[in-house]
Formats: C-alpha cells, structure tokens, sequence
C-alpha cells in the first residue's frame, strides 16, 4: 500500500502547534511512505521545522502562501504526491486506533478501490447507523458500496434523527484515492463561494452538491481517529468531551480568536450588508461575492 498524508494547513498559534504535534506522534509509525505538508500561519517555520526533524526524506514541505486561495495553492502542493492514495492530515484530530488496525484499514481500501473513507467523526459509533439498510459489501475492517444519490437519500434518512441535519455527502477528513481527490479539488461546480477563499472548507460537499456522487465509499468498523474539540453534532464523543485530552483552551475560545483574523475586506462587507440590505438572500450572495476576496 502507498499511502501520503497531505495537507495544507495552518499553525497560528501555540496551541495548533501542540494539537499538530500530538495529532502527528499518534500515528507518525504507520505504514506511511510520504508526507506532502504545506503549513501557514504564524507558527509555520516552527511546524516544518519540527516535522523536518522527525520525517526527513520522507518529508515534502512548504510553506506556500499566495494569497490566491486554499484551493489555488493546494492544486500547486498536490503535485507533489506520489501515492495512489493519500489521507488529508487535519491537525486536531488524534489517531486511536492501533497501527495493526490503521495498516489493515489502509490496505482494504487499496484492495477494494475504495474512492473516499471518512476517518474521524466515529460519533460514539452512531456514524455506523446513518448507513443502515443499505447493502453493502463487508471485509474485516470496513463496509464499503456504490455511494449513489439513492443511497444519499437513505442516509439523511438515518441521519436526521441522530444529528438533526442532513449529513455532508464528502467531508475534508478523508482517505481519498488520489484521482478522486484531484478530481473533486479542480472541479468547478460553484459560481460563488460559499467560504473565504483562505480556508478548505469548499472543497467539502454537502446535501446540495448531490453532483459528485456516485463513488465507491469506505465505512471504517472503528473508530480510526478522534477530533480533540468538535463533537461535530455527535454531542460527547470529542477527545475533550470524553476527558482523553487536556483542555487548556476552550473550542469557542479558540476559534473567536482565529476568527478575529478574518480580512479587512470581509468586515467592510459585513458592514455595508448590515446597513444597506434587508433581503436574507441578498446578504447571502454578497456575503458570498466577498469571499473571492
């Protein structure tokens, strides 16, 4: 199995730099042959000097800051990869699982072609559920089937009753077999985005982008990885919520201060939104207008 972490991410704070190095100790062991690591933010030369000590040749770094975008700078970092399959490394998310467990999980994804696998966001198990009553194929580690906008259908159906929203159809936190990952990062199905441009957060796809199904889906039996702060909607299974990781900042505290970064050009917008313009969906495609900025 080859198999790169990938990730473009950014360190600006010490607490995203501790989070990235406990995140990368839980599973820099495994069956891994390339890092390809683009890191932004303040503590960036910290970072790359940190994974440098610890990875060496294995390691591809960078810290490519273009100002066109995550998605413009991404596209430039992915050409580094060299596997035909990579997982995208999110800092705050630790490895659980054992590394017998996480090389296996690895090499049936390999075996069977899975195209995406969700790593984290395990919700105590109830992920499990949101996939009842549709077939699906069954190995050891994972079940795995033709994600189709049927099978989508089903899911919300599951998934409603456990989080109160449908669930996102493809999220960041993924192993991807490259070709798709590639595919879904240089699509172009979006007019206006709908997040500043300087975060990822569109590549994922939620209940309306129905168009990148269909795809072959992996679903781990166990929990792989684990956020440290977000519950994500599963209310009680992050790291911190289970007592399994210190809490020296509390999540909101953490992203009040991140969000407080938001460019200059943003706030103006806000502002002239809030003065000017009354209709909801009007805010909404200025809001949007403002994040190609």
């Amino acid at each position: 199995m080859t198999l790169t972490i990938f990730s473009n991410f950014k360190i600006d704070s010490k607490e995203r730099l501790i989070r990235m190095k406990d995140s990368f100790h839980s599973f820099k062991n495994h069956k891994i042959n390339q890092w390809v690591i683009n890191v932004r933010g303040k503590y960036k030369l910290s970072a790359i000097k940190f994974l440098d000590e610890q990875l060496d040749k294995k390691l591809h770094a960078s810290s490519i800051e273009t100002g066109n975008g995550w998605f413009f700078d991404t596209k430039i970092i992915s050409k580094k990869i060299s596997n035909d399959y990579i997982l995208y490394w999110v800092e705050d998310h630790i490895c659980i699982c054992g590394k017998k467990e996480f090389n296996n999980i690895i090499d049936e994804i390999k075996k069977f072609n899975v195209e995406y696998l969700p790593y984290t966001f395990f919700g105590n198990g109830l992920l499990l559920n949101q996939f009842k009553n549709i077939k699906k194929n069954e190995t050891e580690y994972l079940f795995f089937f033709k994600h189709s906008k049927l099978t989508y259908k089903i899911q919300c159906k599951n998934t409603k009753p456990i989080i109160g929203v449908n669930p996102h159809i493809l999220g960041l936190v993924g192993i991807f077999k490259k070709e798709k990952f590639l595919e879904i990062l240089n699509s172009n199905k979006f007019f206006l985005r709908r997040y500043p441009k300087d975060t990822p957060f569109d590549f994922e796809k939620s209940s309306s982008d129905t168009w990148v199904l269909p795809f072959k889906i992996g679903i781990p039996k166990f929990e792989m990885f684990s956020s440290i702060d977000d519950d994500n909607r599963y209310y009680g299974s992050s790291l911190i919520s289970r007592k399994l990781y210190p809490k020296r900042v509390a999540r909101f505290q953490l992203i009040k201060k991140e969000s407080q970064k938001l460019k200059f050009t943003h706030n103006v917008f806000k502002k002239i939104v809030k003065k000017i313009l009354f209709f909801s969906w009007l805010q909404n495609l200025v809001k949007r207008i403002s994040y190609h900025f």
